[in-house]
């Protein structure tokens, strides 16, 4: 080896320790750039997460790229590759990464990237399946994330919570005030979900009022002809002096029931209950006749 080629030799080890050191310390940043140089030209980066087995992105084919972990690894030292001639490139991780920590590339001493990992979770939202919330409902029906606690409130004050099974399905059961009573149009429930202490992900829901149930009676003798309105396809409880019968609404709401009670007058209550989809009655009608 001639003695030309053992200095470019020894001057190559000595640039590339230099630019090691000059890596694991003065580049290392906490943004996108270090506010001196511009990114990487051409090059992206896949998002990365706690779960991420590899590093996946694209530059322009040809680039050599050095990268370096900050924090998941103290001996970790800075490596290199050069960005394929499909112009996509992936590296496989040495093992996981924390959520926080960032992964520091470089492309000479011109420009660099930054990338932070973040958490692999995906937050669900909270689902209310229950259609209408009254007075009347008790217990609440909806979705959200697998084991997350769905927590109810008003004001502050918790109403009731539950923990959502494993396919995310939960039921709430909250205290019912008087039949009677009409919540007014700002009574708001906030539903909050709480994974690992975690709030994720919160619903506000204005209570409904009473929904419309009407009744009028076309004689009072058996059969007497019950006629009412409410919501269309829905189920009703009907109760003529403690005697119960049920039926259905017709599409546009309306009700027509022949029953086979006596009505008389200044002798007969009437109760009617307007159930959803879950049996919960949601509107109460009730006179005496």
């Amino acid at each position: 080896m001639s003695k030309q080629t053992k200095m470019l030799a020894v001057l190559g080890v000595m640039l590339l320790i230099l630019i090691g050191i000059s890596f694991n310390t003065s580049h290392i940043v906490e943004a996108d750039s270090d506010g001196k140089m511009p990114q990487i030209t051409g090059f992206a980066v896949d998002p990365i997460n706690n779960e991420s087995t590899t590093i996946t992105g694209s530059g322009i084919p040809g680039t050599a790229i050095t990268y370096y972990f900050e924090s998941a690894d103290p001996n970790s030292i800075s490596k290199y590759f050069y960005v394929p001639s499909g112009g996509k490139f992936k590296i496989t991780l040495p093992k996981t990464l924390d959520e926080g920590d960032w992964v520091h590339f470089w492309s000479g001493y011109t420009s660099n990237t930054n990338v932070m990992v973040g958490h692999a979770h995906t937050t669900t939202p909270i689902v209310i399946k229950t259609p209408y919330i009254t007075n009347l409902t008790g217990k609440i029906y909806g979705t959200g994330a697998p084991g997350g606690t769905i927590s109810v409130y008003h004001t502050g004050t918790l109403l009731g919570s539950s923990t959502a099974d494993n396919k995310g399905n939960f039921v709430v059961q909250i205290p019912t005030p008087t039949p009677t009573e009409n919540p007014p149009g700002d009574y708001t429930l906030s539903f909050i979900q709480r994974e690992n202490g975690k709030i994720t992900a919160a619903e506000p829901r204005i209570k409904d009022n009473f929904l419309p149930l009407t009744l009028s009676f076309s004689s009072q003798t058996p059969p007497n002809t019950i006629n009412g309105k409410s919501l269309p396809n829905h189920t009703i409880q009907l109760f003529v002096n403690g005697n119960f019968h049920t039926f259905t609404t017709n599409s546009d709401g309306t009700f027509t029931y022949k029953s086979p009670d006596i009505i008389e007058t200044g002798s007969t209550s009437i109760a009617l209950f307007l159930l959803d989809e879950f049996g919960q009655p949601i509107s109460v009608y009730t006179t005496f006749i």
